[in-house]
């Protein structure tokens, strides 16, 4: 995968924006002064595993159709993710399933996309659709519907989302003779050129 860093001004509001310490992921080779880590932009994209299964509505008691994200999300996109994460995903996810719609959601107090019942409209609320998903969990194949969505990010998430890694590996101090130095570097040290 090819990584599109962060300019050092987007890396000041990425760490500005997660309350990260100025000094964190900052730490270079003495010798030579590259970074040790990068901050890489999340992609433009993501791909996002929706499922799909059959519940009762608590209001009308009929049966309807719910959908929830998998919380096991494995790509570039660290941490919990739910329905509403991104911008675009939920008139994405609007177009593919109709009953998840906009609505009032009454313990929360805001307008957002929820899970409606396709035969009375009640929200079917997010806690109690995710214990469903909890229960799936352990048994996946009883789920309805498997689907992966591709959801693009803008730019502000795209910022947001980003994370660092390892772009040179260092060499730490073991007794003294020497401090941080990348792997070139610390041939050249262990060759006694510099």
């Amino acid at each position: 995968m090819k990584y599109e860093w962060l300019t050092s001004d987007e890396e000041e509001k990425w760490q500005a924006l997660h309350e990260i310490e100025q000094s964190k992921f900052q730490d270079i080779c003495e010798y030579c002064g590259k970074r040790e880590y990068l901050i890489a932009k999340a992609p433009r994209s993501v791909d996002i595993e929706i499922w799909m299964w059959t519940t009762t509505c608590y209001a009308c008691k009929k049966p309807t159709r719910v959908i929830w994200i998998i919380d096991e999300y494995s790509g570039f996109i660290m941490g919990s993710i739910d329905l509403n994460s991104f911008e675009q995903m939920p008139s994405i996810l609007s177009e593919k399933y109709p009953f998840y719609k906009k609505l009032f959601k009454k313990m929360q107090g805001i307008e957002e996309y929820g899970n409606a019942c396709e035969n009375c409209g009640a929200y079917q609320g997010d806690w109690f659709i995710f214990e469903e998903y909890i229960d799936l969990m352990y048994d996946p194949e009883t789920v309805d519907h498997k689907h992966i969505v591709c959801v693009p990010l803008t730019d502000d998430e795209r910022l947001y989302f980003a994370n660092s890694k390892t772009v040179i590996k260092m060499h730490h101090p073991r007794n003294g003779q020497y401090s941080r130095l990348c792997e070139e570097c610390y041939k050249l040290y262990k060759k006694k050129t510099i």
